[in-house]
């Protein structure tokens, strides 16, 4: 494959017409226009090295709301409507490089998403920037594997100063690093513990260790167990809060401190075969 070059690309549009299946006079499906394109680009400089490098936009336009105002007469008894534009571009890089038995992989990924509500009484227009970077190595041993690599990642929210609706401007960015180290006591038995230190700008250290375990007692029964501690910051744009209006969404109070979790899992595996036929049951905890 080496100095071979390949791409892919894919588009799309999407074109829907408002409908009122239940006779009310306000739309149960909106007016739909999306269009996508994502063009990607592989790269083989060297029989040990491959790059990809990536690029999408999306954009939709959908209004829904009072079907006189769908067909452009609005009037005072019929002028509600929503109106929801977003457009978003993202750009992605991964990189693969092998060395003997290291194997190392850089991975980093931008995203700018903009949205503008429109009602009657709302007008609300924000961007989003995401952003992801990782630099990882995995170093083989005779019993042992070893990974090791560093992120920043992180995501910021703006809107415009002339802006009224109650949700504040924000931003959440972490500086991280992580370890795994993997021991092999034999064929049947694997032992995995991993290590990570991540940095917020605005909520300060986060110590996360994890451990994992598992054994196959024969061909039929297997186990594993794990545990683990996590952490989420506050994020007033969740996914659960997309059930919201955004005009109902208030700012972070002050006092508002990160979640932190502790997670343990445990499951027991039994399979059996017959000829060409296998039964698998899995009883997680």
């Amino acid at each position: 494959m080496q100095g071979f070059i390949g791409y892919t690309f894919f588009g799309g549009y999407t074109r829907q017409k408002a409908s009122d299946v239940n006779g009310d006079g306000l739309s149960d499906l909106p007016t739909i226009n999306y269009q996508i394109l994502h063009p990607k680009l592989f790269l083989y400089p060297g029989k040990h090295t491959t790059i990809s490098v990536g690029f999408s936009h999306t954009h939709e336009n959908r209004k829904g709301g009072d079907l006189y105002v769908l067909n452009g007469q609005p009037s005072l008894e019929h002028s509600y409507y929503e109106r929801n534009t977003t457009r978003r571009n993202s750009w992605e890089l991964m990189a693969d490089h092998t060395l003997a038995s290291t194997h190392l992989t850089l991975k980093a990924l931008y995203s700018d998403f903009t949205r503008r509500i429109q009602e009657p009484s709302v007008n609300f227009q924000g961007r989003q920037q995401n952003f992801f970077t990782e630099l990882a190595g995995f170093f083989p041993t005779k019993k042992s594997d070893w990974v090791a690599g560093i992120n920043f990642s992180g995501n910021n929210f703006t809107k415009p100063p002339s802006d009224t609706l109650p949700i504040q401007e924000f931003q959440n960015t972490i500086y991280g690093l992580f370890g795994q180290f993997t021991y092999h006591f034999q064929k049947e038995t694997l032992l995995e513990a991993g290590l990570r230190f991540d940095h917020h700008i605005q909520y300060g250290d986060f110590l996360l260790p994890r451990l994992a375990f598992f054994h196959r007692f024969n061909t039929s029964w297997a186990t594993r167990w794990g545990l683990g501690w996590g952490y989420k910051t506050p994020n007033p744009l969740s996914p659960f809060n997309k059930e919201y209006s955004i005009d109902k969404i208030l700012p972070l109070l002050g006092n508002v401190l990160p979640e932190h979790s502790l997670g343990a899992n445990a499951e027991i595996n039994w399979r059996e075969y017959w000829a060409s036929n296998k039964l698998f049951i899995n009883l997680a905890f």
